[in-house]
């Protein structure tokens, strides 16, 4: 498995943005169309992988975990 981790100190999110967080042009979004999370939610989902997201004093933390397959020889 592959595990990466993104910590941010900026803005803390409320609950309503959570919840619409991996929506496709969320209405929630100050600025930008909201496509960013969306296109990485996808592409996280279509790699048999998981995306998370946390909130830890003042941090947002996203976690990304993929399966990481061994490559064969011929």
């Amino acid at each position: 498995m592959l595990h990466m981790v993104v910590e941010n100190d900026g803005k803390q999110l409320t609950t309503e943005q959570m919840s619409h967080l991996f929506e496709p042009f969320s209405p929630l979004s100050e600025t930008g169309h909201g496509l960013g999370l969306w296109v990485t939610y996808q592409i996280v989902q279509q790699l048999g992988g998981k995306i998370a997201l946390e909130q830890h004093h003042e941090h947002v933390i996203f976690s990304v975990t993929l399966p990481f397959e061994k490559a064969t020889t011929a």
